[in-house]
């Protein structure tokens, strides 16, 4: 590489380092600021729904606090374990931790259970205890209530459990601990014993068949051997009279059986004829049926016992027979059948003896069965309330009124309440308030005429509702104060206030010297002629409906302030938005522009009809009446941006609070003697 590259090479090397230096200097992102001023002015204007709040909640804390009985809590530590304890096992099984953790949360429900929560209420007598039951609670309640007051917890991944039971005594608290832990462990056996008893039933079922199969077994082997006597004992001098014989007990157990149950028949019906010849007493039919009844028991139960002894007989001949016929040499034409039946008796007898020996293991488990969990720490009476003690609840209470009212100061601020400060509404509007207007008495022009607080401002033109309208028309003025502004006064909802503060603006403006034209641009509902105490004449409506080109015909004077008034007089009966954006509307602010210094327009609310936001476009400047303490936040925030996306872009909006309860300044309590008329 040339010395001319090696340099080009290091210059691109030093400009890559400079550019990364630069990127890295530049800052990633942004991190947004809190207004923690902002959020202070919040408090401060709800400062008194906060404090209402926050002594609510300290008054019912302290009234708990002081009336509230203390709780105890006692421990009993029990140690579960997770297998199985079989007292005869010889051998440990393998450990399978995960299936001992499910077993052992099983324990815990069980714990947890209603069945064990009963034991305890019928030990300790629950029902009838005050804190737990009383009178006309039922069992279920009890329970409950007892379960409530109840934590069941494993102690990390040991199998230690801590049963803990609260109480407003620490004796009670402890001894229901120790009764909860030992009701487990009784119901824990009991219901391990139930289970084995239940297999044991079954075992019992299953031996039962066994044994009468056992039975069939071997009956059809001396059965066989008997049928087969005559291949079988060919020969045999011993075989032979051993049949006989056994032919002999069984013919004479036969007809002991069929005597006997002709005798049972007979007692069970009563048969006293039938009983006499049975006992061959024909010639004593005399005989009272009682000692006939009893000489018929006696003689049927000597019948049993010889039906015994001769099938013990025939039963012990036959077991010879099968013996002596086994240890000689059988026909070949009989053996395989003989073999068979010996091969089927074999497998029922195993059968028989497999259910016999596991009853007797089941039946021994029952005897000696021990519980799966033992009390490796008893609970004792505790010393101190496991509850809080009143200073830290009060502590914790006012932490919680303090985090209560400060969130209900703020849900006020932005959501739910109206609006009770200049710097509320304008933290929520995000406009500049230009005024504040205090509430007045309404006063009437004259007999007759409707009160208005715009009169105020003839009566007492130097008191704190005329300062407020003048430090209004002063915002105007500061932000457009060329020759011919129209500025529009509306509000959201009806009953604002903005028809009063519009009039009362002109007034102003007409007593400093401007020549001033207030238009009552609410076709709907005009008000100003009203509140002027104008009458009922004509006015915009019939100049926008006629076909007369100079407006002034409609213009009348406000008598004493100077003011030129367009009255609204008639309601339009049909649409008013092609009214106010046609050409005669338009030509009527053009002309107004030139023949005055201000143009008021008193417009419709903006929430109930379009028509506010048709003469925005139309304004230079927006005046918005808020109303003090009733307009809510979520009706100005709804009405803002379709009236911002109507107006001119240099159309500035302004808003003032009108009908306040409490003036920014104080004015009846502080400045009083500024304004004296």
């Amino acid at each position: 590489m040339s010395r001319v590259e090696t340099g080009s090479v290091l210059e691109r090397k030093s400009g890559d380092m400079k550019t990364l230096r630069m990127d890295l200097d530049k800052p990633t992102f942004e991190v947004e600021r809190i207004d923690y001023l902002a959020l202070f002015g919040v408090l401060r204007r709800q400062a008194k729904r906060a404090i209402m709040m926050v002594s609510l909640i300290m008054f019912v804390a302290v009234l708990y606090a002081f009336t509230r009985s203390p709780v105890y809590t006692a421990q009993a530590l029990l140690q579960i374990e997770p297998q199985a304890q079989d007292i005869l096992a010889t051998a440990a099984g393998a450990q399978n931790f995960g299936i001992n953790d499910i077993r052992l949360d099983g324990e815990i429900e069980i714990l947890r259970s209603d069945a064990v929560a009963q034991r305890v209420v019928e030990a300790a007598d629950l029902q009838t205890d005050p804190e737990f039951g009383g009178d006309g609670v039922v069992e279920k309640q009890v329970i409950k209530a007892l379960q409530e007051n109840t934590e069941i917890i494993r102690r990390g991944q040991t199998y230690l459990v801590a049963v803990r039971v609260s109480s407003q005594m620490p004796e009670k608290a402890a001894a229901l601990s120790n009764i909860l832990a030992q009701a487990y462990i009784d119901h824990q056996i009991e219901a391990r014993i139930a289970g084995l008893g239940n297999v044991a039933e079954v075992l019992r079922t299953r031996l039962l068949v066994a044994e009468r199969a056992l039975a069939d077994s071997e009956g059809l082997i001396d059965a066989f051997l008997l049928d087969n006597s005559l291949a079988i004992g060919a020969g045999r001098d011993d075989l032979s009279g051993l049949y006989d014989e056994v032919q002999i007990l069984r013919g004479l157990a036969d007809s002991r059986q069929t005597e006997a149950a002709a005798l049972e028949g007979a007692l069970a019906r009563q048969d006293t004829q039938q009983l006499a010849e049975a006992l061959d007493f024909q010639g004593e039919l005399a005989l009272i049926d009682a000692e006939l009844e009893a000489q018929a028991q006696a003689r049927l139960a000597g019948l049993s016992r010889e039906i015994e002894g001769i099938e013990a007989d025939a039963a012990r001949a036959t077991g010879e027979v099968r013996r002596l016929a086994l240890e000689g040499t059988l026909p070949p034409q009989i053996l395989p059948q003989l073999y068979g039946l010996q091969r089927e008796a074999m497998i029922v007898r195993e059968q028989y003896n497999s259910f016999l020996t596991r009853l007797r293991d089941i039946e021994m488990q029952a005897q000696m069965q021990m519980a799966g969990a033992r009390i490796v720490s008893p609970a004792l009476v505790p010393l101190a309330p496991s509850s809080q003690s009143r200073r830290e609840f009060l502590v914790l209470a006012a932490a919680f009124a303090l985090c209560v009212g400060a969130g209900l100061a703020f849900i006020t601020e932005y959501v739910a309440g109206g609006f009770t400060s200049a710097g509320q509404l304008a933290a929520v509007s995000r406009l500049k308030v230009a005024a504040e207007i205090p509430m007045v008495q309404p006063l009437a022009p004259r007999p007759g005429v409707e009160p208005s607080a715009a009169q105020v401002l003839a009566v007492q033109p130097m008191g704190a509702y005329g300062e407020s309208i003048r430090r209004l028309r002063m915002a105007l003025d500061n932000v457009d104060s060329r020759k011919g502004r129209v500025t529009m006064v509306t509000s959201a909802l009806p009953g604002e206030g903005k028809s009063n503060t519009c009039l009362a603006l002109g007034r102003v403006y007409a007593a400093s010297g401007k020549r001033c034209l207030l238009i009552d641009c609410d076709l709907r509902k005009p008000r100003i002629n009203k509140l002027a105490g104008l009458g009922t004449g004509s006015g915009l409506l019939d100049y926008l409906e006629g076909e007369s080109g100079v407006f002034s015909e409609w213009v009348v004077a406000d008598g004493g302030s100077g003011l030129h008034i367009l009255p609204g007089a008639g309601r339009s009966h049909g649409p008013t938005d092609d009214l106010l954006t046609g050409a005669r509307f338009g030509t009527l602010l053009e002309m107004a522009r030139k023949a005055y210094d201000v143009v008021l327009l008193d417009t419709p609310p903006l929430q109930p009809v379009i028509d506010a936001n048709l003469l925005a476009r139309q304004s230079d400047a927006i005046v918005l009446a808020v109303k003090w303490g009733r307009t809510s936040q979520r009706d100005v925030r709804t009405v803002l941006p379709g009236l911002k996306d109507a107006k001119r872009p240099d159309a500035p909006i302004i808003t003032v609070l009108t009908q306040t309860r409490s003036s920014g300044f104080r004015y009846s309590q502080k400045y009083d003697d500024y304004f004296q008329n």
